[in-house]
């Protein structure tokens, strides 16, 4: 995984779930979007389904969050769902159990983390201590236990022409 960056697993019901991407049909089988305008389970999702099956995902359900869509995978109310890597790992220490009725069978290229964004009205000042008060946030113990949980090894500045490359998803 490149540094600074993230992807989306795609995953099935563990027990009865598609063998292959391939086999997802959009006329038998349903998926789950975790809410209209995710990145990385919605427009990423939809994105590689079209360029790796030639399907869209005309009707998705929305599950509402990235760990309510592994939970419907899981019981099978869907078969297919795309979790970013970070949630994924979030859900394995979450829900054990839920995590593992599910199986990974793709997964979507890398893309640039999520930003932290500060409303562009703030004042310079106030960026500062933002930016200041998140990199400190890497010094407190609950730091370790978040990036351990989730897979992060540290936060990353990214030049603002990395995240060009999101603006080409799903055209």
């Amino acid at each position: 995984m490149p540094p600074g960056h993230y992807n989306s697993l795609i995953i099935t019901p563990h027990d009865g779930g598609l063998a292959a991407l391939s086999d997802f049909d959009p006329a038998r089988h349903l998926a789950a979007i975790n809410e209209p305008g995710s990145f990385s389970g919605d427009l990423a999702f939809i994105d590689h389904m079209r360029r790796k099956t030639g399907h869209t995902l005309s009707d998705p359900v929305c599950s509402g969050g990235h760990l309510k869509s592994v939970a419907m995978v899981a019981e099978g109310a869907v078969q297919l769902a795309a979790i970013d890597r970070a949630s994924f790992r979030l859900a394995q220490a979450a829900m054990a159990d839920a995590a593992a009725a599910v199986r990974v069978i793709d997964e979507t290229p890398f893309y640039p983390a999520p930003a932290f964004v500060a409303d562009g009205a703030l004042p310079e000042p106030a960026v500062v201590t933002l930016r200041g008060t998140l990199a400190a946030f890497r010094a407190e113990p609950a730091w370790g236990e978040l990036h351990a949980t989730l897979g992060w090894a540290d936060c990353l500045p990214l030049d603002r022409g990395c995240y060009d490359v999101m603006a080409s998803v799903g055209r």
